[in-house]
């Protein structure tokens, strides 16, 4: 489980929005803010166009934090960061996932 301590409050997440830089992957999006109140926060989402079943939604969510976990140590204070999944992700291994995820990361200048 991500603590609770990294993690988006949902009172921050429409101001958080609002002011975020997007950057995009073929089956990710990434909005991210770099004076954020919060230290190190992440937020992931995956919206019903990506899967209608609940159980599918959550892995993807639980991989991506399984991903982020291990990388809290190298990401700036001060980081806010959000992860969208669109639909094309569905079915892609957990590698594939990873790759892109860092990459995404990197391209964010996070890690």
């Amino acid at each position: 489980m991500f603590p609770r301590k990294n993690r988006i409050d949902k009172k921050l997440f429409p101001e958080f929005i609002k002011k975020a830089k997007t950057f995009s992957s073929e089956n990710l999006n990434l909005k991210v803010t770099y004076g954020c109140p919060k230290d190190r926060a992440f937020a992931f989402v995956a919206s019903l166009k990506v899967s209608k079943k609940a159980a599918e939604r959550n892995k993807l969510k639980r991989r991506a934090r399984a991903i982020t976990y291990p990388l809290l140590k190298d990401v700036s204070a001060g980081i806010c960061a959000a992860v969208f999944f669109k639909p094309s992700i569905f079915g892609k291994k957990y590698g594939e996932i990873k790759d892109e995820l860092i990459s995404l990361y990197k391209k964010a200048k996070i890690i």
